[in-house]
């Protein structure tokens, strides 16, 4: 998200106070009582070249952050991504580009066979990956588009999704500009919706969709930033605005849904149940945030607060040969890639362990939105490997022209053992 898309997320989830204390060095998980360390090793962590080569295209699709990865098949997944630049790359610079708010991928596992790219009028690929946006090179467009866009002023950016009873869900968020605000900042949340793709295993340029509005009030959540289908269920990971403090912009709370209730033709987002202060499970929740379906009564509860260092992106996932859960993030303001655990998707979680040191020194370089995909690991991969992407931003809009290889997703795969009660990390 170039600029003023970068603004955009720390003008909606970083206060002042943040921002001034995080420029001290402050940061964490203030007030919240002692957790145990994680009981994991971080023992190896390596810049993961069969996923970057698949990002660094050169024609079409150019860049872009967000970088979510939903499986839909075996051997398949959907990539959706935030701002990107449609274009080409020649001489080393992003040669006149456009801005589209968003796009998507369909990517092949084997990413270790370079054969098999699909290309298309409105689409570009490199190896086992096809990205796609409509109208192609000359009038390039996001996948996703509010209704009345133009007279609401208003984009899409995808948060997490998944795939449920063959068909893909994804959450959007919706964004709309507001010029009475202070420059860079003028754009402002304004809620978010769902789109349900009915045929996700054909091309996107195929799809048949529908959309339906999650919440309009975005005064309450951040919805969807991670996404965890266990069991009977659909967990859903959001930020809880009411809970923010200065040091903690994006507190964490969980609700599930069914797969069952998402598996009808309309999913009905009013079975939506939040976990709670008391450990118990609920429909009804204070500013609960679904106008549609309002479940708010006087002696409504608040939602459990996971942990209060969240992000406005990240994941939540098994890692194969290890058990619980893990949160991979990356805290806000920081260079750091960080996981805690869990033994169940509503915790309680661990203190956080930091998976990875971002090796950029320049300041002008920014690091955000880490996230794992662990449906990328081949069959014969080693227990406790996770596959992680962080985004790269500049702070000045020529070096995305100058410097084209900053803003692309960067690919880790990260190495934990299991060590009973103790924690450490590594970096490269």
């Amino acid at each position: 998200m170039p600029l003023l898309g970068l603004a955009l997320l720390i003008s909606l989830s970083l206060g002042a106070s943040f921002l001034a204390a995080a420029a001290n060095g402050a940061e964490g998980d203030a007030g919240c009582a002692s957790r145990p360390a994680p009981p994991f090793l971080v023992q190896s962590v390596e810049s993961w070249e069969p996923l970057n080569k698949l990002f660094r295209v050169k024609r079409g699709w150019v860049g872009a952050d967000g970088a979510y990865s939903i499986p839909v098949a075996p051997g398949r997944s959907i990539w959706t991504f935030g701002d990107t630049w449609i274009g080409v790359i020649e001489n080393g610079r992003r040669e006149k580009p456009c801005m589209v708010n968003n796009t998507v991928a369909v990517q092949s596992w084997s990413v270790a066979n370079s054969a098999g790219a699909e290309t298309g009028s409105s689409g570009s690929g490199n190896g086992g990956i096809y990205f796609y946006w409509p109208g192609g090179m000359e009038h390039p467009g996001s996948m996703w588009v509010p209704d009345n866009a133009k007279q609401s002023k208003t984009y899409y950016w995808p948060a997490d999704g998944a795939f449920v009873g063959g068909r893909l869900f994804v959450f959007l968020h919706k964004i709309r500009t507001n010029l009475k605000l202070p420059e860079p900042f003028q754009f402002e949340s304004a809620g978010d919706d769902l789109v349900v793709v009915e045929n996700p295993l054909e091309a996107p340029e195929r799809w048949r969709q529908k959309k339906q509005v999650v919440s309009t009030d975005s005064k309450t959540f951040h919805q969807a930033t991670a996404c965890l289908l266990d069991g009977d269920y659909l967990y859903i990971y959001s930020n809880y605005i009411p809970a923010r403090r200065d040091l903690n912009p994006h507190p964490l709370i969980v609700s599930r849904i069914k797969k069952a209730d998402m598996e009808v033709m309309e999913p009905d987002l009013s079975c939506v149940e939040y976990f709670l202060e008391d450990g118990s499970w609920s429909r009804v929740l204070a500013s609960a945030g679904n106008e549609k379906n309002q479940n708010i009564f006087k002696d409504a509860k608040k939602p459990k607060i996971l942990f209060m260092d969240g992000a406005p992106e990240m994941s939540v996932c098994r890692v194969r040969g290890l058990p619980g859960y893990f949160a991979v993030y990356m805290p806000p303001l920081t260079r750091r890639i960080a996981m805690r655990w869990a033994e169940k998707p509503e915790g309680p979680w661990s203190e956080p362990l930091t998976l990875y040191n971002c090796p950029e020194k320049d300041d002008s370089i920014l690091q955000y939105s880490a996230k794992s995909h662990q449906e990328l690991l081949s069959d014969d991969a080693a227990d406790g490997e996770l596959i992680v992407t962080y985004c790269r931003n500049t702070k000045t809009m020529e070096e995305h022209f100058s410097k084209p290889e900053i803003y692309f997703p960067q690919a880790l795969k990260i190495r934990l053992d299991f060590q009973g009660s103790q924690g450490n990390s590594a970096s490269k």
